[in-house]
């Protein structure tokens, strides 16, 4: 679990991922990212039917790492993510 705790802080800290802070600035201050347990199992298969997506927060508002650091992302990405006991689901 401790491992755990890890991978998820560098996953979804947005000074490393580049998720947009409210001014606009790689290192400025950042909102915290909820992830929800898993309390029915999910289908691989590439449809978001299952309850937990529907309950995930949305993680958005990405800017882009190149050429320039700090500009909001041409394209619009949302992201969910759930997790179990046995492995931290990604949804894009």
């Amino acid at each position: 679990m401790k491992y755990l705790s890890i991978f998820i802080f560098l996953i979804l800290n947005p000074a490393l991922i580049g998720q947009s802070s409210k001014n606009n600035l790689p290192f400025g201050k950042q909102t915290p990212f909820i992830i929800q347990k898993l309390t029915d199992p999910i289908l691989l298969d590439g449809r978001l039917n299952e309850a937990c997506w529907q309950v995930a927060e949305e993680l958005k508002e990405f800017t882009q790492y190149f050429p320039s650091d700090s500009l909001k992302a041409l394209g619009s990405t949302k992201m969910y993510m759930c997790y179990d006991d046995e492995a931290l689901y990604v949804a894009a």
